[in-house]
């Protein structure tokens, strides 16, 4: 087996043991010994603990020498790293994951607008345009996955164009924690879709005009619209203080 399959095997393994972690599968906290896993899903031991130091390096499990892996409390978790909300969000209650996204969201978008307004460059507007355009495309062919893509590559340059390296660094885990909401605020019909691609126009243009402070609005008011629609019967409780 060479390296590059024993990466991809384990990174599987990962996968797996987080699926079943965010199932409470495994009971008393603690996975089952190492043959146990290893017979589990038939793979070698050197693959299986490659597997268990990934999750140990994400702060899911602690290992200790001659006792099992204790399984540690999900606020311990590195949620920074986007694999691990990839791997998780199909086993993990999906409003209690959308409830901490969209409040990440609510926390650091507006202000990126903001920085976004203030040091973007024509780059960074070209691409903003191009993902603009990528929407509008996609409700004339009612392509609900082209959106999608659109609404990332638009949401990924106003980080880029802050210029800050925190910001950047943010990027990707609020990219993921995006896609989440976006998937479930498309709309069943594209045509309702045209109430968005328009605020994001506006946005667009408060931004290319370095109007900070209307970008940090518009962006503000487009995630408590996005909010409203992913929990029509139960809005957070952070609603109206974030």
């Amino acid at each position: 087996m060479t390296d590059e399959n024993l990466t991809n095997t384990s990174d599987l393994i990962v996968k797996k043991l987080i699926e079943h972690i965010v199932r409470n599968d495994f009971a008393q906290n603690v996975l089952p010994s190492e043959n146990d896993l290893c017979k589990k899903f038939e793979v070698s031991r050197t693959t299986l603990r490659a597997a268990l130091q990934t999750l140990a390096a994400k702060g899911i499990i602690r290992k200790q020498p001659k006792k099992k892996a204790e399984i540690l409390n999900r606020e311990e978790w590195d949620w920074f790293d986007p694999k691990l909300i990839e791997y998780a969000k199909a086993s993990i209650d999906k409003n209690e994951l959308l409830y901490h996204a969209c409040a990440l969201r609510l926390t650091f978008e507006p202000k990126a607008s903001a920085l976004c307004a203030l040091n973007s460059n024509f780059s960074d507007l070209t691409d903003l345009d191009l993902g603009n355009k990528l929407m509008i495309e996609a409700i004339k062919n009612g392509d609900h996955e082209q959106f999608t893509k659109g609404d990332i590559k638009f949401h990924r340059a106003i980080f880029r164009g802050t210029h800050n390296p925190f910001f950047m660094r943010l990027c990707d885990l609020i990219l993921h924690t995006s896609l989440l909401s976006i998937e479930n605020t498309v709309e069943s019909k594209i045509e309702d879709l045209k109430q968005a691609v328009e605020e994001h126009n506006v946005l667009m243009e408060a931004i290319r005009f370095k109007q900070a402070n209307k970008a940090q609005s518009v962006m503000h008011q487009i995630l408590l619209d996005a909010i409203i629609k992913i929990f029509p019967q139960n809005v957070p409780n952070y609603y109206d203080i974030i």
